[in-house]
């Protein structure tokens, strides 16, 4: 859901755009990858199925490596 700002989404090699109050559902085990348009920030809130998605065997990374949590 995209509280603020514009982002693009890649759902299977389709980008989206998503604006303030529209929602961008990712289907199980599908490649995708986002980012924010334009220099201005973008605020956005995630909603995950399991408690913590970027644990150990719980996401699978293309490119590059999971985020470090803190």
């Amino acid at each position: 859901m995209v509280e603020a700002g514009e982002v693009w989404v890649e759902l299977d090699k389709v980008r989206l755009t998503a604006t303030p109050g529209r929602c961008v559902i990712i289907p199980p085990h599908t490649p995708h990858a986002w980012g924010a348009v334009g220099p201005g920030a973008a605020r956005v809130m995630f909603i995950w199925p399991v408690l913590e998605p970027f644990a150990p065997g719980k996401s699978t990374y293309l490119e590059g490596a999971p985020p470090a949590v803190s």
